[in-house]
């Protein structure tokens, strides 16, 4: 369950992330309506789908605890027996709904290749000057044409290959030239595999919000559209472009385009762009300064936000895992525990017997460990799911060392604490296992205690 319980709390962090991510962007939309800064926000929005996907900082804390068996400081990743029961609960749910949303999405998306297999009328004109546009913008990738009534509108997609897809309605060559150019522009955006990601993210988190009600899949569509009519109007002529920009969407038919980019997916959309392309003009560019600022604002509240949501999780797992703990016997006092394993003056495990011999009764039960050094015990066999009883105390009493335990995969599990240490580890596999104490502090310890298996 170890696995299952990361995987749940990554995503948890990732939501959270990009959650704080989108609410930044949204307050940034909002500041930054009197400039000229649609290409800045819609780079904006495709780092806070990034942020949903991978935060490199939760890759390196996994990374960083997978060495550890998944513990840090006795509690992030330890599986409780009520954690273990919660894991389960959310990976039936989660599994339910993910593989419930992928249906959706495969039906949708098997739905739309069926319509588009009867594009097959000649191209070779289409194809033509889509050539030559492509050695325009220096756009190498190999790119096909499909036409015919399988099309709803002009668009660029396709799982495996890039296409673009027209509409049976026949156009003059500057009108195809200024379609072909806008499909063309969404290629070299990435906005065909960003959208291929947004599905993606929508199985992982069908959870969420932003992905259940498509809000964050249509802020992408619209910023995306947005995006090329700035880079069309640098390009092409103005009017031209908002009449083919409305001839196509009264000639279209309206429909949703999984893995698609579409250059007008209804009227409403189109008057909507058309109106802020007309208020362009009235206003300002974006300065360095407020760049800078912007860029800035962005970096220091995200990096505030995962490391507060970073810290807030682990510390609200750690009080969840301390709560649900089951309650340890005391420290023992004196060594002898049978049946288990104790320290020894030797720096080694000796196994007990049930009736302990004079030499074994004769031993130092302690170790010795040096400043910044780690004791490592001989192996012993244990079955997976048994507990592995851990309770020893530290001299000098105010001394914080790690307890733990190596697994057989080599991963190592631990609490840190100082004086009466008392815990229970759980073997989640058969094999041989291996106790540690590591002292991280200036000064030599001693530890006395018992493992019980």
């Amino acid at each position: 369950m170890s696995i299952w319980i990361k995987f749940e709390t990554l995503l948890f962090l990732n939501a959270l992330t990009g959650s704080i991510a989108y609410l930044f962007w949204r307050i940034s939309n909002r500041a930054l309506s009197r400039y000229q800064a649609a290409r800045h926000l819609y780079v904006g929005l495709k780092l806070v789908i990034l942020l949903f996907a991978v935060p490199l900082v939760y890759v390196w804390l996994f990374l960083y605890f997978s060495g550890r068996g998944g513990s840090w400081k006795g509690y992030f990743m330890t599986a409780t027996p009520a954690i273990v029961r919660a894991s389960i609960l959310l990976a039936v749910l989660w599994t339910a709904g993910a593989l419930r949303t992928a249906f959706r999405y495969g039906k949708e998306l098997y739905l739309e290749s069926r319509m588009q297999r009867f594009c097959r009328e000649d191209t070779r004109r289409e194809e033509q000057v889509l050539a030559q546009l492509c050695r325009e913008m220096e756009i190498k990738k190999r790119i096909g044409i499909r036409k015919g009534t399988g099309c709803f509108s002009p668009s660029v997609g396709g799982l495996f290959r890039t296409r673009i897809y027209l509409g049976d309605k026949s156009c003059g060559e500057e009108e195809l030239r200024v379609i072909l150019r806008h499909e063309l522009l969404h290629c070299r955006h990435g906005d065909v595999q960003t959208q291929r990601l947004l599905l993606l993210l929508g199985i992982l988190f069908w959870f969420h919000p932003l992905f259940w009600s498509g809000k964050l899949y249509g802020e992408y569509r619209r910023w995306s559209e947005d995006c090329v009519d700035m880079s069309m109007l640098r390009l092409e002529n103005k009017d031209l472009y908002i009449r083919v920009l409305l001839k196509t969407a009264l000639a279209c038919v309206e429909g949703r385009h999984l893995a698609e980019a579409t250059a007008a997916e209804n009227e409403s959309d189109v008057l909507r762009r058309i109106e802020k392309m007309k208020n362009l003009s009235g206003k300002k560019k974006m300065t360095g300064a407020v760049m800078t600022a912007w860029i800035m604002g962005t970096v220091l509240f995200g990096g505030t936000a995962v490391y507060a949501s970073g810290s807030g999780v682990v510390s609200a797992y750690r009080a969840i895992a301390a709560a649900t703990e089951e309650a340890e016997e005391a420290v023992p006092q004196t060594l002898p525990v049978y049946g288990g394993y104790s320290l020894d003056s030797a720096d080694a495990y000796v196994l007990m017997s049930e009736t302990p011999s004079e030499e074994m009764m004769g031993l130092r039960p302690y170790w010795t460990v040096g400043a910044n050094m780690r004791e490592i015990s001989d192996g012993f066999r244990a079955a997976a799911g048994a507990g592995i009883t851990v309770n020893v105390s530290i001299t000098p009493e105010d001394f914080n060392v790690k307890v733990g335990i190596i697994n057989p995969d080599g991963k190592m599990e631990y609490i840190e604490a100082s004086n009466g240490i008392a815990h229970s580890f759980t073997a989640y596999q058969n094999g041989i296992y291996k106790f540690y104490i590591e002292n991280g502090n200036g000064t030599e310890i001693c530890a006395s205690g018992t493992v019980k298996f």
